[in-house]
């Protein structure tokens, strides 16, 4: 899958707004966020997607995500755009989201992460030319996640829908996409499997291969 992001489409906020209340509806099985999600945790929230959504849009190609995981980006409501930008660019899984911190994500510091499934400890680059006015702007306590986990992987099936993506039969969970798409791009690169399994936190190379499509 080539790189180029010339035929994808811009990120439109104005798609699917409607997200599930997180506090009206304590039945939805929550996810890195819990029960308790105020207005005032949204609201930070949204500070934090208003500076993802620009540094997404005026760095694609330092990003060089795969074009798949531009058209989600694409499509996605606003409240599921970072942590699913977050899965683009760290490869990791929904649930090692949770280790991920705001303020190490802030002070331009290595995001460490250890696998859920091998215990491996990988760490993740910094983000290239942050702004630093853009960082004083977000609070170190904002919620990577404020949807429940079943709203993100319905945001994701959705923005794949409408982005016109085949379904990865290998994909144990549609939140997976990620990690499907940008191994795979990453092998029509040229990159080693080697790094390709380091950034997806396997130790056995074959397991990295049914990830590649």
């Amino acid at each position: 899958m080539p790189g180029n992001d010339n035929n994808v489409p811009k990120h439109n906020p104005n798609v699917d707004m409607r997200v599930t209340d997180p506090v009206k509806t304590p039945s939805v099985p929550r996810y890195n966020c819990g029960v308790n999600v105020t207005i005032p945790d949204i609201q930070k929230h949204r500070r934090f997607y208003n500076y993802f959504i620009q540094y997404w849009r005026h760095n694609r190609r330092i990003l060089d995500f795969s074009d798949p995981s531009n058209t989600i980006l694409s499509f996605v409501p606003q409240l599921c755009f970072v942590p699913c930008f977050l899965l683009a660019y760290t490869c990791c899984r929904v649930g090692e989201l949770s280790q991920i911190k705001i303020s190490d994500i802030l002070d331009l510091k290595k995001m460490k992460i250890k696998s859920s499934k091998s215990k491996h400890i990988r760490y993740v680059p910094p983000f290239a030319d942050f702004k630093p006015y853009l960082r004083k702007s977000i609070n170190p306590k904002t919620m990577i996640m404020v949807v429940s986990y079943d709203h993100l992987r319905h945001s994701i099936v959705q923005a794949k829908k409408r982005g016109k993506l085949p379904h990865i039969p290998s994909a144990l969970d549609v939140t997976h996409s990620f990690r499907h798409y940008e191994a795979t791009y990453l092998n029509s690169k040229g990159v080693d499997i080697d790094i390709i399994s380091e950034k997806l936190g396997h130790l056995n190379k074959n397991t990295t291969r049914i990830y590649i499509h």
